[in-house]
């Protein structure tokens, strides 16, 4: 990167952090903010942008020549009018993987075990049963959408018996996938799966796919996780 750049920085970093960004950008000036401190005036200042900033200030960002978020998702930031021309848009798109399919996993076990409920009763000071609980093991787990989340997630779950992928279009068969489909047969895979992972962004395409009528066409024990976008729900 040529030198005598504004380098705003928004995302949470440590002094290893700072010390690893200008040691590989020395010459080019570092301000340090966060998304709920940063002003207006940084912003206007700023050749180049590491993490989030509301969109209603980019468009005054008169300087800015590279915005690269800290999210994977660029929905608001896409959007006509909102980042001057010849600006450079990047997302973290890879980042997010383990971390989201973790959390996923956990939340599976809480669901399947009803761990939810024991801490609850267990705050209560109360001993009973709380029914029958479900096992990985023997099930049908449906991912739709194939990304760096939704693969990952499939790596971990292998004690299922059968892993059925869903992808827009139709390819090679991932590693840890058994089947590959795309979004066409999600009506006819949603009754077989015991658990669904949905991992979908925000379009027109899938706005409240999963609605009535898809979870009617869902075992009634099954478990649907959702770590894309909310939009693609219809609670």
């Amino acid at each position: 990167m040529k030198k005598d750049k504004n380098i705003l920085v928004v995302m949470p970093v440590k002094d290893e952090h700072k010390k690893t960004l200008e040691q590989h950008s020395q010459g080019n000036k570092f301000i340090y903010s966060s998304y709920d401190n940063v002003t207006q005036e940084m912003v206007q200042e700023a050749n180049v942008i590491i993490g989030n900033v509301d969109p209603f200030y980019l468009q005054e960002a008169k300087n800015l020549e590279w915005l690269q978020l800290n999210s994977a998702g660029a929905d608001p930031y896409v959007k006509k009018g909102v980042l001057p021309e010849d600006v450079i848009l990047t997302n973290a798109t890879g980042a997010y993987g383990p971390s989201v399919a973790e959390h996923m996993l956990a939340v599976l076990f809480s669901l399947q075990k009803k761990l939810h409920l024991y801490r609850d009763n267990q705050n209560q000071c109360e001993w009973q049963d709380e029914g029958g609980v479900m096992s990985l093991c023997g099930g049908t787990l449906l991912i739709v959408g194939l990304g760096d989340i939704g693969l990952y997630f499939a790596r971990l779950m292998k004690n299922f018996d059968h892993i059925i992928g869903i992808k827009r279009r139709p390819g090679q068969v991932p590693q840890d996938i058994d089947e590959l489909h795309t979004m066409d047969d999600l009506d006819k895979l949603l009754p077989k799966a015991d658990v669904v992972l949905s991992v979908l962004p925000d379009s027109k395409a899938t706005r409240n796919i999963f609605n009535k009528d898809r979870f009617e066409k869902m075992k009634n024990t099954s478990i649907l996780l959702n770590a894309g976008r909310g939009s693609a729900v219809n609670t």
